[in-house]
């Protein structure tokens, strides 16, 4: 990033070929796909989901949930701050906040990951790849409506999904150690 290197020459070119290929109908559209993977949106998510798991008893998977949610909002924007990336020029949308990495991927992958764990623990198998898939086309909707929207580079977006795929395995390894 700071050197110029070839994929920041990518990251500008892909997002300039993205804005000039852009269509009015589907900057709409991820206007609102992009919401399901905004802050706010999934705070309120993980406070209904943990209001569920409380009133069934579950503390340990609301403490899960909570600290994978906290967590990764305090990590993204800890990263934000150390790497100070401006946003893409060209975009639909415009923000006051650094561009790397993507809270956006970061927040649904690491939280939608938790959520699709914590249900699927006890489901059939069917049942089990049905919420995965469902779980990537979501995080990966709501990864990409940031590149069409022009919120962040390619790379802000992939390093989103392995910062919250990381925090999500480390919350996971930890709560399965602590269960040991």
């Amino acid at each position: 990033y700071l050197t110029g290197d070839p994929i920041v020459r990518w990251d500008v070119s892909f997002a300039s070929w993205l804005h000039e290929h852009s269509n009015p109908a589907l900057v709409t559209a991820f206007k609102l796909i992009t919401i399901a993977g905004n802050a706010a949106f999934l705070a309120l998510v993980v406070v209904a989901v943990g209001v569920v798991l409380l009133r069934r008893r579950a503390r340990n998977d609301a403490v899960l949930l909570a600290a994978v949610a906290l967590g990764i909002e305090i990590l993204n924007a800890g990263l934000k701050l150390a790497f100070h990336r401006p946003r893409p020029e060209l975009s639909f949308i415009h923000l006051d906040t650094y561009s790397f990495p993507s809270g956006h991927a970061a927040g649904a992958t690491a939280i939608y990951g938790v959520l699709v764990f914590l249900a699927a623990r006890h489901a059939s198998v069917v049942r089990r790849v049905a919420l995965v898939a469902a779980a990537v086309v979501l995080i990966a909707l709501v990864d990409f409506s940031r590149l069409y929207l022009g919120a962040h580079y390619l790379s802000d977006v992939l390093a989103g999904s392995a910062l919250g795929a990381s925090w999500l395995a480390l919350c996971l390894l930890v709560q399965h150690e602590l269960r040991r």
